[in-house]
């Protein structure tokens, strides 16, 4: 059995280890257990975990699981308002992609800060919630000022079935963000310049 598994992951030269083996069946079955371990969690009362539905989406009862975005709340903050598809938004963000051949934690595609976060020196990043990916727009949409979350983005809303020349994120990969909205400015209000 092993050896079908290293079979599996070269390429044609031994020297080269194809990195997302299966990688669409691998993110479609992890996206399934995430869904309905997430909906457990929340059934039994685990008020830290969401599943929102696409921005765009009522939640009818008739939406499938690839249309909501998986939320762990890691830091909450009780009120305040969030922002609107309108609004340009200050973040700390790290994306990483599910674990693969050579990367166990999973590839850390994207980030505003470099190595481990430190709100000392990391430099937060600006962002106009209607040019990002359906994912960041429903996580956003419902995030507080101060809020430290855990976004997970099925591919459908992330960067989909298509790998562009231009990006390192392979088609069909789940994204997993590491996200903290600093602050947020509503369309017509002067945004403040980074510091």
């Amino acid at each position: 059995m092993l050896m079908a598994v290293v079979v599996a992951a070269c390429s044609e030269s031994d020297d080269d280890v194809e990195e997302y083996v299966n990688w669409q069946e691998v993110n479609d079955s992890y996206w399934s257990n995430l869904y309905a371990t997430t909906k457990q969690r929340i059934a039994d009362g685990d008020a830290s975990w969401l599943l929102l539905p696409k921005y765009s989406l009522i939640d009818n009862g008739n939406i499938s699981a690839d249309n909501y975005v998986v939320v762990h709340k890691l830091e909450s903050v009780e009120t305040g308002e969030s922002p609107l598809f309108s609004d340009t938004v200050l973040v700390h963000y790290a994306g990483r992609l599910l674990p693969s051949t050579s990367y166990s934690a999973g590839f850390r595609f994207d980030s505003s800060y470099g190595g481990n976060y430190d709100a000392s020196t990391s430099r937060p990043t600006k962002f106009a919630v209607a040019t990002l990916v359906e994912g960041w727009q429903t996580a956003l949409q419902h995030m507080r000022k101060g809020e430290h979350w855990e976004v997970y983005i099925p591919y459908n809303l992330g960067y989909g079935t298509k790998q562009s020349e231009s990006s390192a994120v392979p088609s069909y990969s789940t994204l997993i963000f590491d996200l903290r909205l600093v602050d947020f400015w509503h369309a017509g209000e002067e945004v403040e310049p980074l510091k």
